[in-house]
């Protein structure tokens, strides 16, 4: 009996022309592939969907590294056609069917390795040093970083034997065309527009204060980023209304948080024409779950419900940083997501268009929301680019009435990631 099992869980249908990256597009992913694992018994129907979701998940690294690299969006659908036993366990087979973001390239075919028991190749990897990134021993992160293409790796591993080398259907879909932000449905009800920008600390241990911290050993990499896009931004024109006072954050943050972290505005003003005056809320501090991500949790709460733009510059932690259900779990309080404002949201770190994407179109109707992601790994070095680039946008707008089109804004964003934005079929259009 055929058995129907989704990837991480999750499946949802991903409308075809709702994608646009100027060096990317999406494209359905169609191949036969198995699992291995060690158990003494015929696997329940519940051991087969972990076992099988579990190596979905190795599509992650496979396709960052691929000779065409990509991401998993993670609305992948398996279906278990056999299990076998083997020597000292079983072989589930199955047939995957998802949709896959992918840099310019094959129409037709892929080619992709898998690993034949995941557990026993993290094994393997763990002796050697190979196939995965030694800054990230855990097994729960290995699925991100391997590959038998990561150096020395296939000096340690046989195909057949280890993995298994598949070749399988694609099918591109096509970008969507002269698509734009839609520019005259991002000020509030009274004319004006708020921008969060959350930056995470790339090392948690480091100076919680961006200013404070320069020239310090543990001046943190984005907080030098956080000074250059608050110098860009005082160049264009916006002005400081200073550092939040600890009553200001003790009003947003409902938890006694120590160190509190970093938070500033910057406003400017215009004729009113197209917008009163756009805010700019710059958060710094740490942002993985895992750590003492308070303050930023309930900053994002604040973004969600305020923000017309929301830049998330921070480690996507596998998942589980911006997940809504996450996070409302954690606060013990509901994101109210406003139902029928036009947001953007900018997930401006590593492989955030599998993590960070059909998660937010279940809150909100995709014509209200676009969805700015990263299909690779995002370095910091290039944020204070990317971030300001999107704030320009918006600013260029409201100042001139220019309308930067999303080809032009991909291109922009474009930090060797495959930035591409998603749900922007309903968008209005440009010659852009």
């Amino acid at each position: 009996m055929k058995q129907l099992f989704l990837l991480a869980g999750l499946a949802f249908a991903s409308p075809a022309f709702a994608y646009f990256g100027f060096h990317s597009s999406e494209a359905k992913l169609t191949f036969d592939a198995f699992a291995e694992t060690k158990i003494d018994h015929k696997p329940t129907d519940e051991e087969a969907h972990k076992i099988v979701a579990n190596h979905f998940d190795f599509l992650f690294g496979d396709l960052a590294l691929n000779e065409t690299p990509g991401g998993p969006k993670n609305d992948g659908v398996g279906t278990v056609t056999k299990m076998e036993p083997i020597k000292g366990g079983y072989r589930i087979y199955y047939s995957f069917e998802g949709t896959v973001v992918l840099q310019t390239g094959p129409r037709t075919h892929l080619t992709i390795e898998l690993p034949n028991n995941t557990h026993e190749m993290y094994l393997k990897s763990k002796a050697s040093g190979k196939c995965g990134d030694p800054d990230y021993p855990d097994e729960k992160d290995f699925s991100y970083f391997w590959s038998p293409n990561q150096p020395g790796c296939k000096k340690i591993i046989k195909e057949d034997d280890d993995y298994q080398v598949i070749d399988a259907t694609l099918e591109r879909l096509p970008n969507t065309e002269h698509t734009r932000p839609d520019y005259e449905r991002l000020p509030d009800e009274n004319g004006d527009i708020h921008i969060s920008l959350l930056m995470g600390l790339n090392d948690s241990s480091d100076d919680r204060d961006p200013i404070e911290s320069e020239g310090r050993k543990n001046d943190d990499l984005n907080a030098i980023n956080f000074r250059k896009i608050r110098k860009q931004l005082i160049k264009d024109g916006f002005e400081s209304t200073g550092a939040w006072s600890h009553e200001q954050i003790k009003d947003v943050v409902k938890k006694d948080v120590r160190p509190l972290p970093y938070v500033e505005d910057f406003t400017q003003e215009y004729n009113g024409n197209r917008v009163g005056k756009i805010t700019i809320t710059m958060f710094f501090g740490p942002t993985d779950i895992d750590e003492d991500s308070w303050a930023f949790d309930y900053f994002y709460k604040r973004a969600i419900e305020k923000s017309a733009l929301i830049i998330f510059d921070g480690h996507t932690g596998m998942g589980t940083n911006l997940t809504l259900p996450i996070l409302e779990k954690k606060l013990d309080a509901s994101f109210k997501v406003p139902a029928d404002r036009y947001q953007i949201l900018y997930a401006d770190s590593c492989s955030s268009y599998g993590y960070y994407n059909l998660d937010f179109f279940k809150r909100k109707s995709r014509k209200d929301l676009n969805v700015i992601t990263a299909g690779l790994e995002t370095p910091f070095d290039g944020g204070v680019r990317t971030d300001t680039a999107i704030i320009e946008a918006i600013h260029r707008w409201a100042q001139q009435g220019t309308m930067i089109g999303f080809k032009s804004l991909m291109k922009r964003l474009e930090n060797d990631n495959m930035a591409g934005v998603n749900g922007d079929e309903d968008n209005p259009t440009t010659m852009d």
